[in-house]
């Protein structure tokens, strides 16, 4: 089964560095695949704010999937 590439956005900081943030937008398939695009473009010592698209469009309180059955 293919995975479904989400829409993700990234303020990326160096640690110990007085630079401002950079701003990325980029596509990846889950939180993992971005983080790790990340580090490899920026190495490991960096901040992250990371949100994808399709999850900050969503009203907040609500779920992608409501909750299952019991």
């Amino acid at each position: 089964m293919e995975k479904k590439l989400k829409e993700y956005v990234a303020i990326v900081w160096k640690k110990d560095s007085n630079e401002p943030g950079v701003h990325e937008t980029f596509f990846a398939c889950d939180r993992e695949e971005a983080k790790v695009f990340l580090e490899e473009k920026y190495g490991k010592e960096i901040i992250v704010s990371l949100t994808d698209v399709e999850a900050a469009d969503r009203p907040r309180g609500t779920q992608a999937e409501p909750p299952s059955q019991c």
